[in-house]
């Protein structure tokens, strides 16, 4: 396709019997959906298909979808399991002290002395707040994104700089 896509959420189940389903997003808050009119899932052999958005409603388990051509609950059990993606430049510009997650994923991590922790594989909300996933080799270490903890974010230089906080780094 050739378009920067970013992955917003993932269908995670078929809703009623009319072809809604229920998304999960990766920022619980956005709104995004909300203003678009149409929307990219990625199926799980990574297969790209166009929707048209007929209706978002917002709940408070995530968003419930109506998406066009999609009209009972066995069309939409076959889009449970894929990605909601958007191109780049679809999303609004990140505000000051913000970062999309998909900016994250590949910085190096160092600690306040220089040595590096490995590389941002992933990274989740766990409700509490948002967890970085941080693997060097066959270590992984799960490090809370939160200001006592990362220092700074440089997208930049493509690292992040942490101050540990005691123990955080012997799992």
């Amino acid at each position: 396709m050739g378009v920067d896509l970013l992955p917003i959420g993932k269908v995670v189940a078929a809703h009623g019997v009319r072809g809604e389903v229920k998304a999960r997003l990766y920022h619980a808050e956005s709104r995004l959906l909300e203003v678009l009119e149409r929307i990219f899932l990625r199926d799980e052999q990574g297969e790209l298909r166009e929707e048209k958005l007929l209706a978002v409603r917002a709940t408070p388990r995530g968003p419930i979808l109506r998406l066009a051509g999609v009209e009972d609950r066995t069309a939409a059990e076959q889009l449970v399991h894929g990605e909601l993606v958007v191109p780049r430049e679809w999303l609004p510009e990140a505000g000051e002290d913000e970062v999309y997650y998909h900016d994250l994923v590949g910085l190096r991590v160092l600690d306040r002395q220089g040595r590096a922790l490995g590389a941002v594989a992933e990274v989740f909300d766990n409700g509490a707040n948002d967890v970085l996933v941080v693997r060097e080799g066959g270590r992984e270490l799960l490090i809370p994104f939160i200001d006592e903890v990362v220092v700074e974010v440089d997208l930049e230089e493509g690292k992040l700089l942490l101050d540990p906080l005691e123990g955080l780094l012997e799992q």
